[in-house]
């Protein structure tokens, strides 16, 4: 190995130290975040101790409701599904748009809604059933329709 290969070798196993390092020693350090929600919920059992004279104990509940607070909304939470709107066959027949038709190859191949397709492949739930030299043959809930090249 040359002298100017070990060096670089050395500057980069250099660089890449330093960075774990400090990112090494940063993730030890505990967030200002972090203290900002524990004092929040020590200034919650102060206020309650005041307003009723007994000495508050915070439940596990209470802390992490005030911690969702500082922290925003869980984004693991599954959220309520949204149900998708349907097609009928009329609407989604007019959305396939044929650009054009390679037969070489052995493969013939047609380019619809800008996607390169072969038979037997499903574009927007429609199966093409046939390419042919100036037309498409397509498949779609049980009735067959034909796209041809639209000229543009």
């Amino acid at each position: 190995m040359s002298p100017k290969k070990r060096k670089i070798i050395l500057a980069i196993s250099l660089v890449a130290a330093v960075f774990y390092t400090v990112n090494f020693y940063a993730s030890r350090r505990p967030s200002s975040q972090s203290q900002n929600v524990e004092m929040s919920a020590a200034t919650v059992a102060t206020t309650l101790q005041a307003q009723t004279g007994q000495p508050a104990k915070m439940s596990e509940s209470a802390v992490n409701e005030e911690q969702g607070k500082a922290w925003g909304p869980d984004p693991f939470r599954s959220r309520k599904a949204t149900k998708l709107p349907t097609t009928t066959v009329e609407t989604a027949t007019n959305s396939w748009s044929l650009s054009g038709i390679v037969l070489s190859g052995g493969r013939p191949m047609a380019i619809i809604n800008s996607r390169g397709v072969g038979e037997g492949d499903l574009v927007s739930g429609a199966k093409v059933v046939r390419i042919e030299a100036q037309q498409v043959i397509m498949e779609y809930a049980g009735k067959t329709f034909t796209l041809t090249v639209n000229k543009g």
